[in-house]
């Protein structure tokens, strides 16, 4: 039964997040949390303070519990009228399993993309083509940084990388910054196609809102990840085959959205759920030359579960503020 809580901020979590083979054990947890999840053992809920004239929601609270692990809830809050995240506004509350007592209050902008990377680099360990050698990532900011960082964990055999943004400057430093951190050969190029073209996996790693690659690019047998800032076009709902995080989640994202409001396209047009290749073994490709698409979406359980890897590797080593509420 825990005495005290910790609270870690992001200098506490730092150390954690920069050293590239941590992002082991992170996949680790992101595991198993989707693993109780498909098998019904995870209870979540939203709460959220939606407010005319404001941003879409001044405050979300994802809460999750999966006995198996931990239980919590991640807040993330908006200010009236929009703008950059405030500090202290983005972070997850951890409360034991059993007693439901305060366990720790984690920072969790720092662990965001380390997140989404854990979960793309999830679907790599079970749909990344045998032998995968190049990746191609479309985009150069934080959550590019750590795609890539999961992709080379999860695929052993990564040889190389391509990486395009927009800007050049961004992408040169993009390159020469990430090949040093992961000891990764990271070519700069001129354009998404060139990202794109021959590359075993395709990583779509920005915010763009826009349709981001055309398929007839994309190698045969490929796995293009999308994170969901970018949409990919109408062609990937037609040939690839699709695995989502989850059918409601697919259902509300674009190229997919249209189509299921149509009537169209449904839950048989998908290939699995990510939970399915862990649990039930589900085999997504039918023969090596088809191209699979994993559309990556937010499940309550991943933060909570990758705020409690953090919390186990503060507690081991001795990181972290100890705060008692009340005796």
């Amino acid at each position: 039964m825990p005495t005290q809580a910790l609270v870690l901020g992001e200098a506490d979590l730092r150390p954690l997040i920069s050293i590239p083979s941590r992002m082991d054990s992170a996949i680790d947890a992101i595991e198993q949390a989707t693993a109780d999840y498909h098998r019904g053992q995870v209870r979540e809920g939203n709460l959220e303070d939606v407010t005319p004239g404001d941003a879409p929601n001044l405050v979300q609270v994802h809460f999750a519990a999966d006995d198996a692990m931990v239980s919590g809830f991640q807040v993330f809050a908006e200010r009236r009228g929009g703008g950059p995240a405030l500090p202290n506004s983005r972070f997850v509350t951890l409360l034991d399993r059993e007693t439901r007592q305060l366990l720790a209050i984690v920072d969790y902008v720092c662990l965001n993309p380390l997140r989404v990377g854990a979960s793309a680099g999830l679907a790599c360990r079970y749909l990344a083509p045998s032998g995968a050698r190049v990746a191609g990532i479309l985009g150069s900011g934080k959550q590019a940084r750590t795609q890539l960082q999961a992709i080379q964990r999860s695929v052993p055999t990564l040889e190389r990388a391509r990486v395009y943004s927009p800007t050049k400057e961004h992408r040169e430093a993009f390159a020469k910054e990430v090949t040093d951190w992961l000891d990764l050969p990271i070519e700069p190029v001129d354009s998404a196609e060139e990202a794109t073209r021959g590359a075993d996996i395709v990583d779509l790693a920005n915010d763009s809102r826009q349709t981001a690659l055309a398929m007839d690019w994309v190698k045969a047998g490929a796995l293009i990840v999308n994170i969901g800032g970018s949409w990919l076009p109408p062609e990937a709902m037609q040939g690839p085959r699709v695995v989502s995080t989850t059918w409601e989640s697919l259902a509300t994202r674009e190229p997919y959205a249209v189509a299921v409001k149509a009537g169209r396209y449904g839950p048989d047009n998908v290939a699995a759920e990510l939970g399915a290749l862990i649990v039930d073994g589900t085999k997504v490709r039918r023969d090596p030359g088809e191209t699979v698409v994993f559309e990556l979406s937010r499940i309550n359980v991943w933060a909570v579960a990758v705020a409690h890897w953090a919390y186990q590797w503060a507690l081991h080593d001795g990181v972290g503020t100890p705060i008692i509420l009340s005796s």
